[in-house]
C-alpha cells in the first residue's frame, strides 16, 4: 500500500515554476497520478467516512471481520456494502492508483522484454539479444556457472601442528 500524498495549493507558486519542464509535477506520469487522485476524491465525496475507510481496508486486503471491527460494523454489513456501485468504483480507482504507483509487476516486465525482442528483431538485433538475455536472467534459465577455486592453505605443521578439531 502506498502512503497518502499531500497536494499543496499551487495557486501561490509563480508561473515559471509551474511551467518548468523538468519538474516532476509536469511529467505525464505525475499528471496521471494527479488525475487518478482527483477521481478518488470525487468518488469518495458522496460516501460516508466509514464507507471510505472500509473500502481502503478492502484494497489493503483486510477481511470483512477485521474491517467490521475497524469501522464498528458487523461483517454482514461489510459484505452488503461491497455490492454498492460507489464502493466498487472507489475500490477500482484505489486499485488502479496502487498499480500506477507500484509499477509493472514481474510478468509485465517479462512481457515488455519479449515485445522488445520481437519488435527489434530485424531493426536492431543487438536489442533483441539483450532483451532475451534479461529475460533469461529473470527466469534463471541461463546462468553462468562460475566455478569457485578451491582454497588450499598450507600451514607449516612443525610450527602449528594439527589439533583435534583439524582431523
Amino acid at each position: 500500500m502506498t502512503k497518502s500524498i499531500i497536494i499543496p495549493d499551487q495557486e501561490y507558486l509563480p508561473p515559471e515554476l509551474l511551467l518548468d519542464p523538468y519538474h516532476p509535477d509536469t511529467q505525464p506520469y505525475m499528471q496521471s497520478l494527479k488525475g487518478i487522485q482527483q477521481l478518488i476524491v470525487a468518488a469518495s465525496i458522496n460516501m460516508t467516512p466509514w464507507h471510505v475507510t472500509a473500502v481502503k481496508a478492502m484494497v489493503r486486503g483486510s477481511k470483512n471481520t477485521e474491517i467490521g471491527v475497524m469501522v464498528q460494523k458487523t461483517a454482514q454489513t461489510i459484505t452488503q456494502i461491497k455490492r454498492r456501485k460507489d464502493v466498487k468504483e472507489l475500490q477500482a480507482l484505489l486499485h488502479h492508483y496502487n498499480q500506477a504507483v507500484d509499477g509493472p509487476n514481474e510478468a509485465q516486465r517479462r512481457r515488455m522484454l519479449w515485445e522488445m525482442a520481437i519488435d527489434f528483431k530485424d531493426i536492431e538485433p543487438n536489442v533483441t539479444l539483450k532483451s532475451i538475455a534479461e529475460l533469461n536472467k529473470m527466469t534463471g534459465t541461463y546462468t553462468t556457472n562460475v566455478k569457485t577455486a578451491d582454497i588450499n592453505i598450507v600451514i607449516n605443521n612443525e610450527i602449528l601442528p594439527k589439533g583435534k578439531l583439524d582431523q
